[in-house]
């Protein structure tokens, strides 16, 4: 039976590694579409799709992070079986770092990497500070200017803004509400990858991520913006491959 919770690229036969992929605010499972390709022999893709997008329009989004990550392994642990890896982008960088913790409190098998793409280290502040409480023109108008990608069509639109604010608020309120909590470094290693043009992501906070974990940290940076992934593809996705290919 289908999961909704993942968009599965597999190649036949199964790579060696599963790659759990976690999407930013307001985005997907399909922003991970075409990785799988590049990726093809070395980790099949597990894109998580989380309520209220796409498929999932219908289900209620959530507001709060432990909620998520209590859901997502519910749903999905069963799956992160045999040597995997953990990729979020952005506010899936939170949900991933707490689904690993909840993993290790549970005494579950761990990943073989982290992967973070465009976020801060958890323990940081953000800069910003209840945006998902503007009211709408305002909420977008911040989202456009902090993190920029919100696509014109959503401001000319009304039936596309109804559809795409809800999802992207809630997704916000679990970024700006959520509260670290202070547990050993990670055992595992981590890759952290971001855009040195993305306003909201200050050098210090980025660099946090190697007090989290015990094992390896490897900082990758790029010349663009919050989104740098669209204009580094190849390399970012080659970087991906080579480290998953010495993990094994």
């Amino acid at each position: 039976m289908p999961n909704a919770w993942l968009n599965k690229n597999t190649s036949s036969p199964p790579s060696k590694i599963r790659l759990f992929c976690l999407h930013y605010a307001g985005g997907a499972a399909n922003i991970f579409s075409s990785w799988a390709d590049p990726l093809n022999n070395v980790a099949d893709v597990y894109a998580v799709q989380l309520p209220g997008r796409w498929e999932r329009h219908s289900e209620k989004a959530f507001t709060n992070v432990d909620q998520a990550v209590a859901a997502l392994q519910s749903a999905v642990g069963q799956e992160a079986i045999g040597p995997f890896a953990v990729l979020g982008y952005s506010l899936g960088a939170l949900i991933g770092f707490e689904w690993i913790r909840l993993l290790r409190k549970q005494q579950k098998t761990l990943p073989i990497h982290f992967f973070v793409l465009s976020r801060a280290g958890p323990q940081t502040k953000s800069p910003y500070h209840e945006i998902y409480k503007l009211s709408d023109d305002q909420f977008l108008k911040e989202m456009q200017k902090n993190y920029g990608g919100v696509p014109e069509v959503i401001f000319q639109d009304e039936d596309l803004r109804n559809l795409f604010l809800p999802v992207m608020r809630a997704d916000m309120e679990m970024f700006e509400t959520y509260k670290y909590r202070e547990e050993p470094p990670l055992e595992i290693p981590i890759t952290a990858i971001r855009g040195t043009e993305d306003i909201g992501l200050l050098s210090a906070n980025f660099d946090a991520w190697s007090s989290m974990t015990s094992s390896q940290f490897h900082k990758v940076e790029f010349k663009a913006g919050h989104f740098f992934v669209q204009n580094h593809f190849a390399e970012v996705l080659n970087l991906i491959r080579t480290t998953l290919t010495q993990s094994i």
